[in-house]
């Protein structure tokens, strides 16, 4: 949604405001795909922000916090340092679904 204000569908700086300041935030699949920098470089804004701030936050990825880590420092940094900070490994094999065709 934050991309898509730049091809003039709604206000980047309200949107961002919205995210930062939503009383929970969950991001769903980080890691998945291809960070550009300004994409990692608002996720950090974001992250940095609620755990500055002690807002709730959940983050599912299919990265290893190893890997997270490694990837994204500051962000991964900031996810365990959190008061109330738990992280849950959940690890199985993928499956996915697909509908329709024969």
């Amino acid at each position: 949604q934050l991309r898509a204000t730049f091809n003039g569908q709604g206000n980047f700086d309200q949107k961002f405001e919205f995210y930062k300041n939503v009383p929970l935030l969950v991001l769903d699949d980080l890691g998945a795909g291809k960070w550009t920098d300004w994409a990692l470089e608002k996720i950090e804004l974001l992250v940095d922000f609620r755990y500055m701030n002690q807002k709730p936050l959940i983050v599912t990825s299919n990265l290893t916090l190893g890997d997270l880590m490694s990837r994204a420092p500051r962000i991964g940094s900031r996810l365990v340092r959190a008061d109330g900070a738990k992280v849950i490994d959940v690890s199985g094999d993928e499956y996915m679904i697909f509908k329709g065709g024969n």
